[in-house]
């Protein structure tokens, strides 16, 4: 492996399935897909995702995914149309032999009544709800003296 050329970095990725093989599903909803690459983009920071409809009906204008701060942005993508109780969000991370766990939060004036973390948690490649990633992450981690508020 060595240097790529100028300019030439990354791996393009293209799938066209075959109707031979792919008898159904084989029709494409962009918005799916931006979906889908907006979170993975916010899941591995860093990673640029670009997507590029070529087919003669597209509607949808050339779009590129990239957060530096990962799953700190999504916090703040999330929070953007709710008021902040704090300016900055909070993040952890704690790895172990096998694994990592990365945590971003932010309390906004909008919390629900006995809810600790919230209405959303987002681990790859599932949404989970709240109370289940809490007990996750405390458990296998073991970190409840990280966390006293659970």
């Amino acid at each position: 492996i060595g240097d790529a050329p100028e300019g030439r970095t990354g791996t393009t990725v293209r799938f066209w399935p075959d109707p031979a093989i792919f008898k159904e599903g084989i029709e494409f909803r962009a918005a799916t897909l931006l979906e889908r690459f907006q979170m993975m983009a916010f899941l591995n920071k860093g990673l640029e995702l670009a997507f590029v409809d070529k087919r003669p009906e597209a509607s949808v204008p050339e779009q590129t995914y990239v957060y530096a701060g990962g799953i700190v942005d999504f916090v703040q993508h999330v929070n953007a149309s709710k008021e902040a109780l704090f300016q900055s969000v909070g993040y952890l991370e704690a790895a172990e032999e096998e694994q990592e766990v990365e945590l971003a939060f932010q309390w906004n004036t909008g919390a629900k009544k006995n809810h600790i973390i919230g209405d959303y948690a987002f681990t790859d490649p599932w949404e989970w709800h709240a109370e289940y990633t809490a007990a996750y992450v405390l458990n296998r981690f073991r970190m409840p003296h990280r966390f006293p508020y659970f």
